[in-house]
């Protein structure tokens, strides 16, 4: 690519996508990713390193990424399982004590434990729904009134401007 730079950006972008994507699940290992990342390029902007130089180190902190998503299939543990073992093995002193094996099982038992107690309170969402909805209605309402009162515009909750024309009746306002 002749221009270098922008095979830098594009590789930046795409290696900050895939670390938020990491984000959700593993927050132990897209720090360690986005860290290696701002130090490669901070090294760019500063000079420190050329151009070819911290393109071969964004595509080996690739390869690592690629690495890490694979370790759970050689650990034979899940996606979650991985997520909760990095967060024990950050713990030096976890990993002598207790060894990678029972690493292993306390990241199970804790995925496990989650699933079983976790619930969803449908009825709180549905709740804030039903709240919203009759905050905007009485906007809404309040807007109209004070539009055919007035014979004045009026904006909505969203921004919009709406104006009252005389003799067509109510404005609606989408």
């Amino acid at each position: 690519m002749p221009q270098k730079n922008l095979a830098v950006e594009l590789l930046r972008k795409l290696l900050t996508e895939e670390i938020k994507v990491r984000s959700r699940r593993n927050l132990v290992q897209s720090r360690l990713f986005s860290e290696m990342l701002q130090k490669a390029i901070l090294k760019y902007q500063n000079r420190a390193i050329e151009t070819a130089a911290v393109i071969e180190e964004l595509v080996g902190l690739a390869r690592d990424m690629r690495e890490a998503a694979k370790r759970g299939e050689e650990l034979n543990l899940t996606d979650d399982e991985v997520a909760f073992y990095d967060a024990l093995e950050v713990n030096d002193s976890a990993v002598k004590v207790l060894g990678d094996e029972n690493l292993r099982i306390i990241a199970r038992e804790l995925v496990d434990t989650v699933r079983r107690n976790v619930t969803i309170d449908w009825t709180a969402r549905e709740a804030v729904r039903a709240r919203l909805a009759h905050h905007r209605k009485a906007h809404l309402a309040q807007a109209r009134l004070s539009t055919r009162q007035t014979g004045e515009g009026y904006t909505n909750s969203a921004g919009a401007s709406g104006v009252a024309l005389q003799g067509l009746g109510n404005v609606k306002i989408q």
